[in-house]
């Protein structure tokens, strides 16, 4: 199957099998059907597609053309870090399950056009139509781990049972739900914990305090500065609670008061 492997020269290379040289068929139909059969059998997911480059491959109605059931495939863009493109035709049905896909913007997926050597990119968006939600256009960036990319992830909290803060009825605050990082790996987390382990009514948890998977940086912005993670806010349960203690605490004080001058009297 295709997966990220170090190379001997230690830079991040991408292990696939051969491809049979009488699956690469002639013409784009020939190649769409060879892809197809390039994706069953690798078992990974894997987009696959043709380069356009022709003057007649461009266009509204080239467009539609290539997304006609016929053809079965979605307009693409492929860029790097310098802005030059490529434009490539991608399998619809690939697209189409890229699309359902919860992390599709927070993927390293390995792309193979004209049956070449594949490479890895990320997906950065997808055009739907707005009546049929059917791809009109794939946009995606060539990734490189050892120059990173910023990716949003979504944050989600754990360790609730351990702490005392929500065990007393505290409410659990996302703050930020998504959290940009410089990804240099070669795969990206589909979501970062929040470790609420010891956390009380009241406290915070910054994005300094986070143990971050390995391979990625918080991405450097004002507001991250003072803006917590998560935070255990007080609820009415909490409030009456510590009212009730407060009021206890004070009860005792004056009855101690009291006893006071009796005891000096009692003395002497």
């Amino acid at each position: 199957g295709a997966r990220a492997v170090p190379s001997s020269g230690g830079a991040a290379a991408l292990a696939v099998g051969p491809i049979a040289p009488w699956l690469v068929g002639g013409g784009e139909r020939g190649i769409l059907w060879s892809m197809r059969k390039y994706n069953k059998t690798t078992k990974e997911l894997v987009l696959t597609g043709v380069k356009r480059t022709g003057a007649t491959e461009f266009g509204k109605e080239e467009n539609k053309r290539l997304r006609d059931p016929k053809h079965g495939m979605c307009p693409g863009r492929i860029q790097n870090h310098t802005g030059k493109s490529v434009y490539c035709s991608i399998d619809m049905k690939t697209v189409k399950l890229v699309e359902r896909m919860r992390n599709a913007y927070n993927m390293v997926v390995p792309v193979v056009l004209d049956g070449e050597e594949p490479f890895n990119v990320v997906i950065r968006q997808i055009q739907t139509h707005p009546l049929t939600d059917d791809p009109l256009h794939i946009n995606m960036l060539s990734y490189d781990p050892a120059r990173g990319t910023v990716c949003y992830i979504p944050v989600e909290t754990c360790n609730e049972d351990k702490s005392p803060g929500v065990k007393k009825g505290g409410s659990v605050n996302l703050v930020l739900r998504k959290i940009a990082v410089v990804c240099k790996s070669n795969t990206i987390p589909p979501k970062i914990q929040a470790d609420l382990t010891g956390m009380q009514v009241g406290d915070r948890l910054w994005l300094k305090d986070m143990k971050l998977p390995e391979g990625l940086q918080i991405e450097e912005r004002d507001h991250y500065k003072m803006c917590p993670a998560v935070s255990i806010g007080r609820t009415r349960a909490t409030l009456l609670e510590e009212r009730a203690r407060v009021a206890e605490e004070g009860a005792a004080a004056a009855k101690g008061a009291k006893k006071a001058p009796a005891a000096a009297a009692a003395a002497k």
